[in-house]
């Protein structure tokens, strides 16, 4: 359960926050589309995509579900020593922002991962700086990508 102050209300949300199940795949599916949608640079991936991402052993996803749904992941990536999870892509749906969600998901994936590993790298747009060192990053370095 998480406590959401909106204007002045105190307001109770049950949400489940957990590492994504194979049965998850076709949701996330859609709500990629949806990001893709929002952000043109977001990389929509398939069922087949996430299925295999959760076979895996190099991804992780944590999902945060409101009565049974996703209505926001965390997708984050060992590097080769794993030692090093780098942060990809964190999305909440439009209609959940600003409800402190992300930062409840982001808390439970840190929490469960802080002593468990060397590093935890996050990858964000410079307009996304300042709510991700509300959590504890830090900006060390900057990152390109070539789109020509």
């Amino acid at each position: 359960m998480i406590l959401i102050k909106e204007k002045e209300l105190t307001i109770k949300m049950k949400l489940k926050t957990s590492f994504v199940q194979l049965k998850d795949a076709k949701e996330l599916e859609k709500m990629d589309k949806i990001a893709n949608q929002e952000f043109k640079w977001w990389h929509s991936a398939s069922k087949q995509k996430f299925e295999k991402i959760i076979r895996g052993l190099r991804h992780l996803i944590v999902v945060v579900k409101k009565e049974k749904k996703i209505i926001g992941y965390l997708e984050a990536k060992f590097k080769d020593d794993r030692n090093t999870i780098w942060i990809e892509n964190v999305y909440i749906l439009k209609k959940f922002r600003g409800r402190q969600i992300s930062k409840h998901m982001m808390n439970q994936f840190l929490k469960y991962w802080k002593n468990k590993v060397d590093n935890i790298v996050l990858l964000t747009a410079d307009r996304n700086k300042e709510i991700f060192e509300k959590l504890g990053f830090k900006k060390t370095m900057n990152y390109m990508e070539f789109i020509g």
